[in-house]
């Protein structure tokens, strides 16, 4: 993965870049898109990091306009080896379902402010799977079920700061998979059905 979306207030993010730096042993460099010239000048830039590992942090993308966004697609959709971008978002409704769909999308901040009743997170990983299919069967609405699926990541991701693992790592990306298609005004109960059958499935096989 070439592309990380940070998703919340400003706190946190240094932390995580630096540390995600460390990781790749990469240098960071701030930059920021809110035109398609901010869009241009990223791009020469990057043609420019030859063999040098490089982040390219952008806060607040969600202030860019529709056309900027568009432009960068490019630079995610064709990524250098070398170049790694963090983007930072306070919320996700304002970007493009396709720059979501190119980036791991992490949540940082207050991880425990869910959006909906956490309780219902509870019974939904607690139930066997046919309960869980009554469960999801009764999110009628798309904005709702989005915000469902917001708190399964965001408890996803606490459970992976406290215990990285590659099942985990997979369940995350199945309910991505899921909201990015429900984002592109996808069937609510097949792709809910199909998340939660796939869920089912890596606890079997880790099993």
């Amino acid at each position: 993965m070439h592309a990380y979306l940070f998703v919340g207030n400003q706190e946190n993010l240094k932390n995580n870049v630096n540390n995600l730096a460390k990781k790749i042993s990469a240098h960071v460099y701030p930059m920021q898109i809110k035109s398609i010239k901010d869009v241009n000048v990223i791009s020469s830039f990057i043609k420019l990091a030859q063999n040098q590992k490089i982040i390219i942090t952008i806060e607040n993308i969600q202030n860019a306009s529709n056309e900027a966004l568009q432009a960068f697609l490019k630079d995610l959709e064709e990524p250098q080896k070398n170049v790694y971008f963090a983007l930072h978002a306070l919320n996700e409704s304002n970007l493009l379902p396709t720059i979501i769909s190119r980036c791991q999308v992490i949540y940082i901040g207050n991880k425990n402010n869910f959006k909906k009743d956490p309780s219902l997170l509870k019974e939904y990983f607690s139930v066997p799977l046919q309960e869980k299919l009554n469960i999801i069967d009764n999110l009628k609405d798309r904005n709702e079920t989005i915000e469902f699926l917001d708190d399964i990541l965001k408890l996803q991701h606490q459970i992976l700061l406290k215990n990285p693992n590659l099942e985990m790592v997979r369940d995350i990306e199945i309910v991505q998979k899921t909201k990015r298609n429900i984002m592109l005004n996808g069937n609510l109960f097949l792709h809910l059905s199909q998340m939660t059958i796939s869920l089912s499935q890596t606890k079997k096989t880790s099993a």
